[in-house]
């Protein structure tokens, strides 16, 4: 009977402990979705799929489209801040946004670009065959002959508009 009961208190105590266990805020996730931490593309679906259910949690999402045209949307009740500049939406898209910007999960922020470059480490990039990931990105580490570690690793890209905002997110491409 003594186990019976140790068993009953045990399973009781581990739904407590789940319950209380803390989802991380909608804003970290959506930061470190922008900053390329984790997986990007997999933080946004799985929000945006949630649709108004959490609403009450800080965020609702909406997903459009299918496959490689699905655009996944997630909006916050209060203001995502990132290195002093603000949003309050982030999307997933594999379409281009615009010219010298292919991130594919990404915020329209605002603030200064300029301390925004600074405060994560953007440098100005060269356009290579006529392309680039963003006006500014993150630099990749390179291996013993000085070549990128990875052609195409995840990289933190922005681009200022002429609207005063700017485009902050985090692309890559196949390799």
């Amino acid at each position: 009977m003594n186990r019976l009961v140790a068993l009953t208190l045990a399973a009781g105590l581990t739904r407590v402990l789940a319950a209380g266990a803390a989802e991380p805020e909608p804003q970290t996730l959506l930061t470190n979705a922008i900053l390329c931490k984790g997986d990007p593309l997999e933080i946004l679906r799985k929000m945006a799929a949630s649709g108004s259910s959490h609403y009450a949690q800080g965020y609702a999402g909406a997903t459009f489209g299918a496959e490689i045209d699905e655009l996944n949307v997630v909006v916050l009740r209060s203001l995502l801040k990132i290195a002093g500049a603000e949003t309050s939406a982030v999307v997933k898209n594999f379409t281009k946004v615009e010219e010298d910007f292919e991130a594919y999960v990404y915020g329209r922020v605002r603030g200064d670009y300029h301390q925004a470059a600074s405060a994560l480490k953007l440098a100005p990039t060269a356009k290579k065959d006529g392309l680039r990931l963003g006006q500014f990105t993150r630099a990749t580490r390179l291996d013993l002959q000085g070549r990128p570690e990875k052609h195409c690793s995840k990289t933190i890209a922005l681009t200022p508009r002429d609207d005063g905002t700017f485009l902050l997110g985090c692309g890559w491409c196949d390799d």
